[in-house]
């Protein structure tokens, strides 16, 4: 499951299938939840950044930017996502952020690759682009390729003093596992 896995990976410890940055025995979050590592980054003045070619609500995306109690509860996720701080949180639309919910949080809210590479250090961003982006293999007028995406994340991040943390995910691995196409995960 892309969700326990991603909170092993981001929060390094074990919980149930479905789970989203939450311990196995507290799924509520009724005591604590672990931290991610994108937090403990945040929390040391690093700039941090999430990005994926799937929807910003996403398993493994929302492991590493949000704590839910089942990975497809996208609105829980995509509030925990702007109440985080993250700098930056790019992936496909999801039906749930806005311009006005990105605002209300301090979050820009980007939708084309020209917003994308406008973009200026200092800004905390929040990307929307159309569902099919992990498909691409080249820019289009309104969405950039997953190595456009991490080129402009680094160069947002990587002049802070104490260094930056960026998740990068390419969905079609993921995508393409689970119909058991090992040749296009390659690609």
């Amino acid at each position: 499951d892309s969700a326990a896995g991603g909170t092993a990976l981001s929060c390094g410890i074990r919980t149930y299938n479905s789970g989203v940055g939450v311990y196995l025995l507290d799924p509520l979050d009724v005591f604590s939840h672990p931290q991610s590592i994108t937090e403990i980054c945040r929390d040391n003045n690093m700039l941090t950044g999430v990005i994926t070619t799937d929807e910003t609500s996403g398993a493994t995306p929302s492991a590493f930017s949000a704590h839910a109690t089942e990975r497809y509860k996208s609105e829980d996720i995509t509030k925990d996502q702007m109440k985080s701080d993250i700098n930056l949180i790019w992936g496909t639309e999801n039906g749930v952020a806005t311009k006005e919910m990105a605002d209300e949080y301090g979050y820009e809210y980007v939708t084309t690759y020209d917003e994308m590479i406008s973009l200026k250090e200092g800004s905390k961003s929040f990307a929307q682009f159309t569902n099919d982006l992990w498909t691409l293999e080249q820019s289009d007028e309104n969405n950039p390729t997953l190595s456009q995406m991490t080129e402009k994340a680094i160069d947002l991040l990587d002049d802070c003093e104490n260094g930056f943390f960026l998740m990068v995910e390419g969905a079609h691995i993921d995508k393409h596992s689970h119909n058991n196409e090992s040749e296009n995960m390659t690609e």
